[in-house]
């Protein structure tokens, strides 16, 4: 692929970590602080509407695959993703007024038509890089890419807003204007890079139906399930499956008590915490050329369970050590941000091979349904992550209204952000380590795939693990 091509596709990656992390960053700061709902009240919403982020990717995958359009397979959806999830995003960091049930409704509203928005948009995008590309090396080459893009959008969706807050606060604007304002902002950001994309990769994807006969390329319930029941089957998807679980839990506990840590442990200010966010994207800047050529020289698969465990023993060192310094919190961010660096540059390239294996194993390519199961497993981790965070911080005694917080809510946020995202950390390592497919392996399908007796010239090691 041409370096154009490369960004053309990557642009659309502000819109997947912009919108993604301003929402699980600061949401149920938002909500509790701002919008003046418990914690439990916030991690109810939350973790509701993330499900529906779940419902929509778990559709979109499969109907893009069973899309025929002269405009392509997956570009519709981009377009019609737009207006639910710039509005969405808007309204989550809304003010609204009424009584409580009338409140909850109106976030439970406003979050569903973001996350609705973000699973039509996330899903066939994710599946059009699949598309662009099938060669093993150049999928990873891709996804960094995407990754740099990426960066940009967790600058302005993870970096920025304490700041913008606190600036437009300081110019007249109440807190509550400012995050409207904030949010505004990032959905028109959003929004274009998603149009960036889907103008500049015209032309460039598959319009009909792969390896879908015209009885195949129904949509329906049952087909849906069959599809995804076939999918769960595939052997290397199943370790992915947890690498996914564990993942998301570790990144919501460490994302969701951040902001929560800096606070009411270290006393840290907003526009302080705002640079810990800053040092920790520096550090995914620095990581991500290192990750790209690791992944060049050596197997991504083992690039990125080395980085994972390598994390993962760093939160449990810093959990047992204590963070009780700016410097020291610092120190434990760009260590986490190894992990969250490689698992997002390479872990959808490592979901791209399993196209082929779908392609060898069920006769046709099912990108799109391979990234919807991959988006509906990391919804349902995500929502109950942080649906258990709001739980827990009301049951540690955690009150949004003290400006210091009791004993038991201080060391439970602590657990919250160093000791259950190093111990799941390790988890997901071991599992992406026992990740059979290789690229020598990946390569043997390939050639298998190519040939005409496909029963025949695959090797038999590769028969075991597909």
């Amino acid at each position: 692929m041409k370096k154009r091509e490369l960004a053309a596709y990557g642009a659309a990656s502000i819109a997947d970590a912009g919108p993604y992390s301003l929402v699980t960053v600061y949401l149920i700061v938002f909500l509790t602080t701002v919008a003046k709902l418990s914690p439990e009240q916030a991690g109810m919403v939350t973790s509701v509407t993330i499900l529906v982020n779940g419902i929509a990717e778990g559709l979109l995958g499969y109907i893009s695959d069973h899309t025929k359009s002269r405009f392509g397979r997956r570009r519709p959806y981009l377009l019609a993703s737009l207006v639910p999830l710039g509005a969405g995003l808007i309204l989550l960091f809304t003010v609204f007024e009424g009584s409580p049930s009338v409140r909850m409704a109106s976030y439970l509203g406003a979050g569903f038509l973001f996350w609705a928005g973000f699973g039509m948009y996330f899903t066939p995008y994710s599946a059009l890089g699949a598309e662009l590309t099938c060669d093993y090396s150049e999928r990873s080459i891709l996804r960094t890419c995407a990754r740099i893009f990426g960066l940009v959008g967790n600058i302005l969706g993870m970096v920025l807003p304490l700041t913008i807050v606190s600036f437009l606060s300081g110019r007249g604007c109440s807190e509550a204007q400012s995050w409207k304002i904030l949010a505004s902002l990032m959905a028109v950001c959003a929004c274009s890079s998603i149009l960036i994309t889907w103008n500049s990769t015209r032309g460039k994807e598959q319009t009909g139906n792969v390896g879908c006969s015209e009885e195949g390329s129904r949509v329906s319930i049952l087909g849906l399930l069959k599809d995804y029941w076939s999918i769960l089957k595939l052997k290397p998807y199943k370790y992915l499956i947890g690498v996914i679980i564990f993942f998301m839990a570790a990144n919501t506990f460490y994302n969701s008590s951040m902001v929560f840590f800096a606070r009411y442990t270290l006393g840290i200010r907003d526009e302080i915490t705002s640079a810990v966010f800053l040092i920790s994207l520096i550090a995914n800047f620095i990581y991500t050329p290192i990750l790209g050529w690791g992944s060049a020289a050596k197997d991504k698969k083992h690039v990125v369970a080395a980085a994972l465990a390598a994390a993962g023993l760093g939160c449990l060192c810093f959990f047992f050590s204590g963070i009780d310094s700016y410097a020291k919190m610092v120190a434990y961010v760009c260590v986490f941000s190894l992990a969250y660096a490689a698992y997002w540059q390479l872990f959808n390239s490592l979901l791209y091979d399993l196209s082929e294996v779908g392609e060898y194993v069920l006769g046709k390519r099912t990108e799109g349904s391979i990234m919807s199961v991959y988006g509906l497993i990391s919804s349902i981790s995500t929502s109950v992550a942080t649906q258990a965070v709001g739980w827990i911080l009301g049951m540690s005694g955690y009150n949004a209204a003290l400006e210091v917080q009791s004993q038991s809510a201080q060391m439970t946020i602590n657990y919250l952000f160093t000791l259950v995202p190093g111990v799941c950390l390790l988890v997901a390592a071991a599992l992406q380590q026992l990740y059979p497919l290789n690229k020598k392996r990946f390569q043997q399908l390939k050639q298998a795939i190519s040939e005409k007796d496909k029963k025949e010239s695959i090797p038999s090691e590769l028969k075991r693990i597909i």
